[in-house]
């Protein structure tokens, strides 16, 4: 019964997210063509929503059908979601006093949501690689490559499909040292296969990783027993060396975040080599690395803010949302936008990455 309570508040997230937007649209912020227009949109997607999350309740225990509707409820919702974009700038038209006609207000608010939708789910399908080097003069190499993975949420809406095609990237690189995965590899919405990670094991690469928020879910047990039995190596919360040349530590996801802090600190190594920080939220500003000497710090979580308000959200909470961002060339934090998606399968604002990082020390 928890695990049904727990899926039906975060499940109802949107709806309830929906009804408040429709309650303030309703103080006669707009005119009455605007209002009229959000009603005929809203109206349909409120009720197939909560419809969905009934059917979801009803079908908790038969996997199939759950993710069936965990489909179409994650879709309605992105497509509501998307509408938010069109109707912010209708406001703005608004304020500035712009009048639109009802006929042209009630073609472009749906249409324009409509097309964000399809374009968010074919973007959502690209993942791009960003290749970034960093000059790394206590490196003990002339140059370590890094595969950074991030974010996968494989569930009830992605599959064994997205793992196939981030292994052939992965092929296609003949120079990676070493595979990173900064956690969310599964979504929590429903129990998977051990063949889900099949195409893995034709890697001949070390694959670490760490927990994310999403380990922590549903399916504990289950996930952590599905991960045991893949050829990853878990970093929980201990640091190892790397062929003598780089400390890669590793803290699984923690809240509040200060727990992690202290669990961090604890394993911090005392030797000269570079100190490679993985952490699934990007809780560290660059320049905060330096009091604990950490070089780089790997991360994903924020998606890149995935569409349109959260990455918005997402930028002000973290002030880090993807990229490299780094504090007088010395310290750095790797913030990865991921290869999945968490809910609607769509990407508006941002794109599916995999990040391959050289480390180099150009005098050695």
């Amino acid at each position: 019964m928890n695990k049904i309570k727990r899926r039906v508040i975060y499940l109802s997230f949107p709806l309830y997210f929906g009804t408040i937007c429709y309650y303030f649209t309703l103080k006669n912020i707009f005119n009455e063509e605007l209002i009229l227009s959000y009603e005929l949109i809203t109206y349909p997607l409120l009720f197939f929503t909560l419809l969905c999350l009934i059917l979801l309740i009803t079908f908790n225990s038969y996997h199939k059908i759950f993710n069936f509707f965990y489909l179409i409820y994650y879709l309605i919702f992105g497509l509501y979601v998307n509408l938010l974009f069109p109707f912010s700038i209708l406001f703005f038209f608004y304020i500035l006093k712009i009048k639109l006609s009802f006929k042209l207000s009630i073609i472009l608010f749906p249409s324009s949501g409509l097309l964000l939708t399809l374009y968010g789910i074919y973007n959502s399908f690209q993942i791009n690689i960003e290749r970034i080097k960093i000059n790394c003069p206590t490196l003990q190499t002339k140059k370590l490559t890094i595969c950074h993975l991030t974010d996968f949420h494989l569930g009830s809406i992605i599959g064994k499909e997205l793992v196939i095609k981030i292994v052939n990237i992965i092929k296609k690189e003949k120079n990676i040292n070493l595979i990173i995965i900064t956690g969310d590899i599964v979504d929590g919405s429903c129990p998977l296969n051990q063949d889900i990670f099949s195409p893995f094991q034709k890697i001949n690469i070390p694959i670490y990783y760490i927990y994310g928020n999403h380990e922590k879910y549903s399916f504990i047990n289950e996930t952590k027993k599905l991960l045991n039995n893949t050829n990853f190596i878990h970093l929980s919360n201990k640091t190892i060396q790397f062929n003598n040349l780089i400390n890669l530590i590793g803290i699984d996801f923690d809240f509040p975040h200060y727990k992690a802090i202290n669990k961090m600190v604890k394993i911090l190594p005392q030797n000269n080599l570079p100190n490679i920080l993985l952490y699934h939220v990007p809780i560290f500003k660059p320049y905060v690395l330096k009091n604990w000497n950490i070089f780089l710090m790997l991360s994903g979580h924020t998606h890149g803010g995935q569409f349109f308000p959260i990455h918005l959200l997402q930028y002000y909470h973290y002030r880090i949302l993807d990229g490299l961002y780094n504090y007088s060339n010395e310290n750095f934090v790797y913030c990865c936008s991921g290869v999945g998606t968490n809910g609607p399968p769509m990407r508006t604002f941002c794109k599916a990455k995999i990040g391959i990082i050289t480390l180099e020390n150009n005098y050695f």
